[in-house]
C-alpha cells in the first residue's frame, strides 16, 4: 500500500523541528509531529508501518469509548457503542491516512477528558482539553462544551 493525499508531504517533513518552524509564540501540534517523527524513525517510507500506528491509536480510542459507555450503559450496549465507533466511516477515515492522525489523537485526549469529567475530575479534564487544543489539534477546544455538559448533568 502507498501513501495517499497529504501523506507524502508529512512523511517527507516528519521532524521534531516542524512545530517550531513557524511558531510566533509557542509551537503547535507538537504531539502529532512527535508521532510522525517516531514513525519516520521506525518505519521510514513504509506506509504499512505508519498505518499500523494510526490503527493502534484508533483501537485505543475504541477502548476509551467502551470505558465511557460502560459507565453509562449496560455492558451489551457499551460493546455495541464501541463497535459502532470503531467501524463508523467518520472515525475510520482518520486511520486510513497519515494526515488524519491529528483527529485521532485529538479524539483520544477528548475521550480521556470525558472520563476524567465523568469521575468528577473537572480540572484535569479542562487541562487535558487545553493541552489537546494547543499540542494536538485546534478543534479540541470543543471539548470544553462536553465537560460543561457533564458538569451540568452531574
Amino acid at each position: 500500500m502507498s501513501f495517499i493525499f497529504q501523506d507524502c508531504e508529512i512523511v517527507n517533513n516528519a521532524g521534531l523541528w516542524r512545530p517550531f518552524q513557524r511558531a510566533a509564540f509557542m509551537p503547535r501540534r507538537v504531539a502529532v509531529w512527535a508521532t510522525y517523527w517516531l514513525d519516520a524513525r521506525r518505519h521510514g517510507r513504509n506506509a504499512d508501518g505508519w498505518r499500523r500506528s494510526s490503527l493502534l491509536i484508533h483501537a485505543m480510542n475504541g477502548i476509551l469509548v467502551f470505558a465511557i459507555a460502560q459507565d453509562l450503559l449496560p455492558f451489551s450496549a457499551a460493546v455495541m457503542t464501541a463497535g459502532l465507533f470503531l467501524s463508523h466511516p467518520l472515525t475510520t477515515m482518520a486511520s486510513c491516512y497519515v494526515a488524519g492522525r491529528s483527529a485521532s489523537l485529538s479524539t483520544m485526549v477528548q475521550l480521556l477528558a470525558a472520563i476524567a469529567a465523568l469521575h468528577g475530575f473537572f480540572l484535569v479534564a479542562l487541562i487535558l482539553v487545553g493541552a489537546a487544543t494547543w499540542w494536538v489539534k485546534e478543534d479540541s477546544a470543543a471539548g470544553i462544551f462536553l465537560i460543561g455538559i457533564v458538569w451540568l448533568l452531574g
